[in-house]
This record gives C-alpha cells, sequence and structure tokens, in this order.
C-alpha cells in the first residue's frame, strides 16, 4: 500500500523573546537588522521539530502522543499548511481536512450554515456536492437549532461539534485531528471515535494527536511518541503508550515549581502538593480509597492578585480518561493571593478513587486568564479498602470512581 504522508528530515525552529527598541524609527530598524542577526545567531531559537522522518500509509491511523512542548501540534499545523518548515520536505497525497484548535477555519461572523460552505469551498468542493453532505453534517454535529446564528455566539463545544461534522463528512483522503475533541461530551467523544474509525475503513488515513490514552488504543493502528522535538518511539500502541505513561510518572517526581511544560507561571507559579489523611495528619504516600483526604496546595505569586481566583484539581486515570475535578469556583469559593506563598486546601470526603494509578492537573485562573496551569502534575497510587463498610467494592476490573448510595 503506498503512503498517504511522507515526511523526511523535517524542522521547525522559532524565534524566541524580541530586542528590537520601540523607540526606534523604521530606518534605525532596518539599518539594526544585519548587526541583529549576526549578534543573535541561533542562541535564541528553539528547535520545536528536529529531524522528524515518518511514513504515514493510505488508510493509517496513527495516534501521535507526547507531553505538552513535545511538538506534536506544531506538527499538524505544519502538515496543513498553517505554518512553513524550516527545513525538510513533506510529501501528502490527497485533499487534507485538518481540526486542530477550536474555531480553526471558521469565519465569526458567518453563520454555521455559511461556514458549512465556506470549509467545504476550502476543501475543493462544490456546491453541488457540499449540499449532497449537508443534512448528513448537521444531523451528526446536533446544532440543527443554531444553524443561522454566527458562530462567534457557539459555546466551545458547539464549535467543535460542527467543526469536527464538516472535516470528517466532507471526505477528505487526510484527516488530522488535534486535541480538541476534550472539549466536547463523553458521548459526542465516542461518536467522533466511531466516524474517524469509519473514515479509516474507508481508506482514508487519520492522524490523531490525545493526551487521552484509551482513546489512542481505542482508535489507532499504530502510534508515535515525540519528545522535545523528536520522535521517541514509534509502533505497536500498546508498546508506544506505556512508554507515554511512564516518562509521564517520571515527570511528576520533579520538582512542581522548575517544570517548564506549563501554561502562564508568569504572575504566579504551584511550588507544592501534599496529600494528608485527615483523621491521622500523616502524610500520604499511598491513598486508601475512602480516605478522608486534606489535599495541601501552595501557589507562589510575583505580586497581589485581588479576588475571583479559581485553584482547581482535576483528576486522570493513567490513560487520561477523566476522572473528576475539585474547582473551588464550582462550590462558591474564589482567593486572592499575597505576593510569595499562598497555601489552599482542598478536603475530600471518602476519597473515590478506585484502586490504580492516577494522575492529576493543577490550574489557577482568574476570569479568562491562566495564572498557572500545570498538566499531569504529579501521579497518585490508590488501594482499595472498606469504602462501604461491608467488605466488598462494585466487581469491575478497571480503575474507577466509587460514590454513596442506597438501594430501597
Amino acid at each position: 500500500m503506498r503512503n498517504a504522508i511522507e515526511i523526511r528530515n523535517l524542522s521547525k525552529n522559532y524565534r524566541l523573546g524580541s530586542t528590537i527598541d520601540p523607540t526606534m524609527t523604521f530606518r534605525e530598524l532596518l539599518s539594526s537588522l544585519p548587526k541583529r542577526s549576526k549578534k543573535q545567531g541561533t542562541k535564541n531559537e528553539f528547535a520545536a521539530l528536529k529531524n522528524i522522518n515518518l511514513d504515514v500509509e493510505q488508510g493509517e491511523v496513527l495516534g501521535i502522543i507526547g507531553r505538552n512542548g513535545a511538538g506534536k501540534s506544531t506538527l499538524l499545523k505544519i502538515l496543513s499548511k498553517i505554518t512553513a518548515p524550516s527545513g525538510g520536505e513533506i510529501r501528502l497525497r490527497g485533499k487534507v481536512a485538518s481540526l486542530l484548535e477550536v474555531g480553526t477555519g471558521f469565519h465569526p461572523e458567518l453563520s454555521g450554515r455559511d461556514n458549512i460552505f465556506l470549509n467545504g469551498s476550502i476543501l475543493g468542493l462544490s456546491k453541488k456536492e457540499i449540499k449532497a453532505k449537508f443534512d448528513e453534517i448537521v444531523d451528526f454535529s446536533g446544532v440543527e437549532q443554531f444553524l443561522d446564528t454566527p458562530v462567534k455566539r457557539y459555546s466551545s463545544g458547539m464549535y467543535v461539534r460542527l467543526a469536527f461534522s464538516i472535516a470528517a463528512h466532507l471526505e477528505p483522503d487526510i484527516l488530522l485531528v488535534d486535541e480538541v475533541l476534550a472539549v466536547g461530551d463523553a458521548q459526542f467523544r465516542d461518536k467522533c471515535i466511531g466516524k474517524m474509525r469509519t473514515v479509516a475503513g474507508e481508506g482514508r488515513t487519520v492522524l490523531f494527536v490525545s493526551h487521552n490514552m484509551a482513546a489512542v488504543q481505542q482508535l489507532c493502528s499504530r502510534a508515535v511518541l515525540l519528545e522535545n522535538g523528536e520522535i521517541k518511539a514509534d509502533g505497536e500502541v500498546k508498546e508506544v503508550t506505556q512508554s507515554y505513561l511512564m516518562s509521564v510518572k517520571k515527570l511528576g517526581e520533579k520538582s512542581l515549581f522548575e517544570r517548564k511544560d506549563r501554561t502562564g507561571g508568569k504572575i504566579a507559579k504551584f511550588s507544592s502538593i501534599e496529600f494528608f489523611d485527615r483523621d491521622s495528619g500523616e502524610v500520604l504516600n499511598v491513598i486508601d480509597s475512602g480516605k478522608n483526604l486534606e489535599i495541601k496546595i501552595e501557589l507562589d505569586s510575583s505580586r497581589v492578585v485581588t479576588d475571583n481566583l479559581t485553584v482547581s484539581i482535576v483528576f486522570f486515570n493513567i490513560y487520561g480518561s477523566y476522572m473528576f475535578a475539585c474547582q473551588s469556583d464550582a462550590i462558591g469559593k474564589t482567593f486572592s493571593l499575597q505576593q510569595g506563598k499562598n497555601s489552599f486546601s482542598c478536603f475530600i470526603d471518602k476519597f473515590p478513587l478506585k484502586e490504580g494509578n492516577y494522575f492529576y492537573n493543577l490550574i489557577a485562573y482568574r476570569g479568562n486568564q491562566i495564572l498557572d496551569w500545570v498538566r499531569e502534575a504529579g501521579t497518585i497510587s490508590v488501594i482499595n479498602s472498606d469504602y462501604y463498610g461491608t467488605g466488598k467494592i462494585p466487581a469491575t476490573s478497571y480503575s474507577g470512581v466509587l460514590i454513596d448510595y442506597d438501594w430501597k
């Protein structure tokens, strides 16, 4: 079978920072460029991708995994021709549709209906061809009620529903899907995975970027692990995902404050987290399910931040499936920050996770401003205990959430 995608010695470099004096005239700026270029050289460049060589067969579903900053999204943006490579060659055979970021390819002032035709035209389809698929696209997306509303008024979930439906139903030869499916609800994600499986079954090629290892294992026939812009593993899905999970576990052992793979972190940074048994005050390295917990979190701030700060800890199983979140503003609690160290405590009655290994994200934000967001900030191990006081727990072989309930 021939290759749908061929990548040879692909690299992408970004220039970091800027030393341009905003008071300089245009003439002064032009005259300074040769000196600046000679002086700076490559010391301010960041290599997002380094010498990538990759072949993807027609009809293959390839999972691309790795931590934040590994180069996954950069690779898809180059394949989508959103950004140009710094070096190397790419050969794509067929039409490419991409779903990279919420709203990519949409005109915010146009309605959902108009954007269907706009996206179809970008893919090179005639109006007649788009009309033939129109009802199917709308039905799959579930946004029929808002079809004539400008998409700037759509929620992020509605954006993703319509964008995925357009990308998947207009029959591209190559479909590129980034992490945006994390925005949708669980039922729609399952629909998307089913649709991508159908697309691949029709001989088309799918590249799927995700942190959700369960979805990658469920959908993909092969996986590639990116790390610091390089391919660290390429092969059978289970083996590659296990390599990734081991790297996540090692990352969680690093100092939280020193972590570089974070969003924000300029005003405030998470610096430490500890789990305590609320009854004994003991620091816990392993947590019994059903234990009453106090989670102490420290956030270092470079300045005072007034009210409305939300702190959240979000738990996932080792395959990246969401378990639950403790989000302060959901229970009406928001905070302020003083300059220096700030401590917060989250109290959980009867910790609800079953036996297994889990990781968690830490997020601090104020409105739409993310102060700090550390994905895969750490890992915890949970062992089963007598959660219900009966000596029994629900008989399942996988990790999950335990809840209090009653039967009558």
